[in-house]
Formats: structure tokens, sequence, C-alpha cells
């Protein structure tokens, strides 16, 4: 799925991945600092939280699933903002 966010010094694209084997999901965010482990996934009917590692920092997604679409809360340390992700092409 990929996401923009405008960051203070314009936009931001970070795209992503997940994987499910079994029932265990595991994936990473394509970040401009690089690829970034996300862990703690859940997804309950359309709610989905994950969290992205970056360093000593946890960043906390939470959102609903609809279609193609994830619409997040997204907690930084310092602030929380919202951003819609979208499927990426095949």
């Amino acid at each position: 799925m990929d996401r923009h966010r405008h960051g203070k010094n314009g936009p931001i694209k970070l795209e992503f991945t997940f994987k499910r084997t079994g029932a265990v999901l595991t994936g990473t965010a394509a970040t401009p600092v690089g690829k970034l482990p996300i862990s703690q996934i859940k997804v309950t009917g359309d709610k989905i939280s994950f969290v992205v590692l970056n360093g000593k920092f946890k960043i906390i997604h939470e959102g609903t699933l609809s279609g193609d679409e994830m619409k997040l809360k997204i907690h930084n340390p310092g602030e929380t903002m919202d951003a819609i992700a979208k499927r990426a092409g095949p």
C-alpha cells in the first residue's frame, strides 16, 4: 500500500508491504530512511493496527480498511497525523 505524507520539506512517500504466512502477518515499511520492520499487526473485521519500528521509536498506526484503502491515524512521538494508504497496482 502506498501512502504519501507531507513532511517539513514536502511530500514523503511510504510503502507498506504486508505478508501472511498461515495465521502470521509480517511487514515492512519502505521510507526515506530505508526499510523498517512492521510488528504487532492486528486485523479485526475492518480495523487494523500495527507498529513501525524506527530505531528506538515506535510509530503506532491505527485505522480502518475499506476496499483498496487504509484510513490511518499515525502516532509519531510528538505528533499525530491522518493518512490514507491505497493498494498499489499489480
